[in-house]
């Protein structure tokens, strides 16, 4: 099967939550976490993709401790929803 066909046979929209690489200084542990967002237009010559990242946590761990997740707040979408 060529390779603009294999389009078809995916998703054409698709998301996932993704970690990123963890930082660790001193005791502490950071990891980012994002939403990704994967947009698959296929065309007989081959297919446009559109790959969208948006930040949504971040997890910390203090040594052995627990580990939080502390979520990012987007204030200018929000506010630009509101418009």
């Amino acid at each position: 099967m060529s390779p603009p066909f294999r389009l078809f046979q995916q998703n054409p929209i698709h998301g996932e939550l993704r970690s990123g690489k963890s930082i660790t200084t001193g005791s502490w542990t950071i990891t980012p976490v994002s939403r990704s967002l994967r947009l698959l237009i296929p065309f007989p010559r081959g297919g446009l993709g559109l790959m969208w990242n948006r930040p949504v946590a971040v997890t910390v761990q203090a040594g052995d401790g627990p580990t939080h997740r502390l979520p990012v707040v987007d204030h200018t979408r929000r506010i630009q929803a509101l418009i």
